[in-house]
């Protein structure tokens, strides 16, 4: 995974995420599924709270 980080308002944000499809190593292909995937992992070593976003990950399964 390949990020792009850019300043908007002085904030840093990431504007091109590149995901892994080689599905030996990864077997995801829906980017509407990456997008919280990733957030949940970038929340997560943060310490913060990432249930909110991993209901909408698994909602996503329905």
């Amino acid at each position: 995974m390949h990020r792009h980080v850019v300043r908007k308002d002085g904030v840093p944000r990431i504007d091109k995420l590149i995901v892994n499809r080689d599905p030996e190593q990864y077997g995801e292909t829906n980017d509407d599924k990456d997008r919280p995937m990733f957030e949940m992992l970038v929340a997560e070593e943060l310490g913060e709270d990432s249930s909110k976003i991993q209901e909408e990950f698994f909602s996503l399964d329905d």
